[in-house]
């Protein structure tokens, strides 16, 4: 029953972040959306699953997705925008990646 309950969780989480992107970012999400559910599931199982399916062939989409998200997060993000606006590209790229380091996630 937990390896049901596991797929399921995996498969719940990946819906709601096609959907999740459909909603604020339309174009990702249109993209997600005509991906195929099965490879968007294995690009977000880890190694540590023991699955037969992982996301080491497919790694560079969840980290590129990550680093959209973050990116939109940043930009659009109504409380950070009276002083995101102000900070260099280089400032904004170190930002982006403390949002996304091992510690925070």
């Amino acid at each position: 029953l937990p390896q049901y309950m596991y797929h399921i969780k995996r498969y719940l989480t990946v819906k709601y972040l096609i959907k999740h992107c459909l909603n604020h970012m339309p174009r990702l999400g249109h993209y997600l959306y005509n991906t195929q559910l099965a490879e968007f599931i294995e690009a977000l199982t880890t190694k540590s699953c023991s699955l037969t399916l992982n996301y080491d062939r497919l790694e560079y989409l969840g980290e590129a997705l990550l680093k959209l998200i973050h990116t939109d997060a940043l930009l659009t993000s109504k409380a950070l925008h009276s002083w995101v606006t102000y900070l260099h590209e280089g400032d904004l790229s170190t930002l982006r990646s403390a949002m996304g380091c091992s510690a925070r996630l």
